[in-house]
């Protein structure tokens, strides 16, 4: 499952690195699902191309730019598989990790398995504050949050239902599958940097997104008011 938004650079790009790393798992039959966020580049055609000449590629081809966060949600819950794997385009999470993923959801009783970012190549600065606000968010929530990781990662089907069910129209995915209680663990990786293309994580939008995850993963905001 992959968002994207202006990614005309970085598609060719993660259909090649995802098939290539699907290609040594016999195990599982698999998909491509891509949300195109309503692109004003030529991504969604060049998805379209991929779908094509590739059955297993697929599209979500928004009317209109729904954000971030639903776009995201949007290709996580649609698919119904045994699992759902979330992957970004912009390729700062590297698809080689996705055997990782599967290997732990294969062997413990996670429903969810997060690949979290044990450094990075980004903004040193940046990533301290993602940090802190992880453990800010921790504290809030008075319950284990998952910290440094995008929401990549894989969800078993159980998750992937409930989630479903879900009346938040704005979901904050992550915060979700550790709030609600689902088994949940990690896998340790170092983010790449972007390569390709600009990222539309504009600091009003990382704002907007750390907001998001404490009003939807705590009440203590609600009570100070």
């Amino acid at each position: 499952c992959i968002p994207c938004f202006n990614e005309e650079s970085n598609i060719h790009e993660i259909y090649r690195r995802t098939t290539r790393v699907i290609s040594y798992i016999k195990d599982y039959d698999f998909s491509i699902v891509f949300s195109d966020n309503a692109s004003t580049d030529k991504t969604l055609e060049i998805i379209k191309k991929l779908a094509e000449k590739d059955e297993r590629v697929g599209y979500i081809a928004n009317i209109a730019n729904f954000g971030f966060v639903r776009s995201s949600a949007n290709v996580l819950l649609t698919p119904d598989t045994d699992a759902n794997i979330l992957l970004f385009s912009d390729l700062q999470d590297p698809p080689e990790e996705i055997p990782k993923l599967i290997h732990e959801w294969e062997s413990t009783d996670s429903q969810v398995v997060f690949a979290v970012r044990k450094t990075s190549k980004e903004n040193k600065v940046l990533f301290f504050l993602k940090t802190k606000y992880y453990s800010f968010l921790s504290w809030l929530t008075e319950k284990r949050m998952v910290k440094n990781t995008t929401g990549f990662g894989i969800y078993d089907k159980s998750v992937i239902q409930t989630l479903r069910k879900s009346i938040d129209s704005y979901p904050f995915i992550k915060g979700l599958v550790c709030t609600i209680g689902f088994k949940w663990s990690t896998v340790p990786y170092i983010s790449s940097e972007r390569e390709f293309g600009n990222s539309s994580a504009s600091l009003p939008f990382l704002i907007d997104f750390g907001v998001l995850g404490i009003v939807n993963s705590s009440r203590k905001p609600i009570r100070i008011i």
